[in-house]
């Protein structure tokens, strides 16, 4: 049996598509879940959408890519990496992470891949990933 203590907590998702539906839960999802995690866990939270800039609504493939990109990075390059897990959310439409800009997408495949076998940073931890 895994305890998680100090995992690495990526919350992501798109409420608002340039042709697809809005969709205002997500912003309640992610931010229901920023709270579970951060106050009811004590956890360190990373979220690509704020409620104070309006404009993290919307995620393209780009900025969803860099916020990936930056994370994985950020593991990489540090010296001592602590983490002891990963959990990764997805808020948004589609079996496939459908961005802002609508024709786009990422394969949810591809995320879990990123972190699963891409780094080595969370071999033989535990990784939950979760598509809402």
């Amino acid at each position: 049996c895994h305890k998680i203590v100090n995992p690495l907590v990526l919350l992501t998702g798109a409420a608002k598509y340039k042709t697809l539906d809005y969709l205002p839960g997500v912003k309640i999802d992610l931010m229901m879940l920023k709270v579970l995690f951060e106050e009811m866990y004590g956890y360190k939270v990373y979220c690509t959408y704020d409620p104070n800039q309006p404009e993290t609504e919307s995620l393209t493939l780009k900025q969803f890519n860099l916020f990936l990109m930056e994370h994985c990075t950020n593991l990489i390059k540090a010296d001592e990496n602590d983490y002891d897990s990963l959990i990764f959310v997805w808020c948004g439409h589609g079996d496939t992470l459908i961005t802002s800009d609508d024709n786009k997408y990422k394969p949810f495949k591809k995320v879990q891949e990123l972190f699963a076998h891409d780094t080595d940073i969370f071999l033989n931890k535990p990784k939950i990933f979760i598509k809402n």
